[in-house]
């Protein structure tokens, strides 16, 4: 390994302390008070944004174990970004590769990365303004899944969980949402089921409505003609709420 210059040493452990100031030592040369002052603003930055996003979470677990969730992610987890408008995507990360630390319940995980998509999707790069139509949809007509419409699939039941409401095991039905941003900018969150899911994953994929349909209709063992004329009623809903787009 590389001996590091001074300078580079210095900024290693005034890292360090910043991270994990109740177990690392002062780097020598800086005032203490002034360290103190240095790990406590970066810690209230990090924990008010994290807080802003993740409310939920902190609502459930309470203020204690909170801020000791924000301490364990700030002193064990890397975070490559110095944009503070990624520390949300980072905690995700850090939820999922997480060994160890304060316990947390069991929906932690799914309940945060329904509050990242509450955030995350105002702020996804914009639709062409010409991707939008109101004409209906036919069977043979190409579409897409716009951009701005994110299939999501939850073990827990993410839009009951609160404080009267914390499953220590998942249901026996997964939750399935569609989140999506329309032409207007407004974003909507519309239950869903594995069907209409395994329909918008044919269709990312490339494959046309027609052998989509057929391909969900011998899946199910049902015949085509039956699942088109549902499929094509799903498909104009869909498109009506800017999901899908004519590709």
């Amino acid at each position: 390994m590389a001996r590091l210059a001074p300078f580079q040493r210095l900024q290693r452990d005034f890292a360090a302390y910043i991270r994990d100031p109740e177990n690392v030592t002062p780097p020598p040369g800086i005032e203490p008070r002034r360290m103190a002052i240095y790990a406590r603003l970066v810690y209230n930055n990090v924990e008010s944004v994290l807080a802003n996003v993740f409310a939920d979470l902190q609502e459930v677990v309470g203020k204690t174990t909170w801020r000791a969730v924000v301490r364990d992610f700030l002193r064990r987890h890397t975070v490559d970004s110095p944009y503070y408008s990624k520390l949300p995507d980072e905690f995700l990360a850090y939820l999922a590769t997480r060994e160890g630390g304060p316990s947390l319940p069991p929906f932690a995980a799914d309940l945060c990365h329904y509050a990242w998509v509450k955030y995350a999707l105002p702020l996804a790069p914009d639709m062409p303004d010409d991707a939008f139509d109101d004409d209906p949809l036919d069977l043979d007509d190409p579409v897409a899944v716009s951009s701005l419409a994110w299939p999501l699939q939850y073990t827990f039941p993410v839009t009951d969980i609160g404080p009267d409401c914390q499953p220590s095991t998942p249901p026996d039905e997964a939750t399935y949402l569609i989140a999506y941003r329309d032409r207007h900018d407004e974003v909507g969150f519309m239950a869903s089921n594995a069907l209409t899911l395994r329909l918008l994953a044919l269709v990312e994929a490339g494959s046309p409505l027609a052998r989509s349909f057929g391909e969900i209709a011998a899946e199910l063992a049902r015949p085509v003609s039956r699942v088109e004329a549902a499929g094509l009623a799903i498909v104009n809903r869909l498109h009506a709420l800017d999901v899908l787009v004519r590709a």
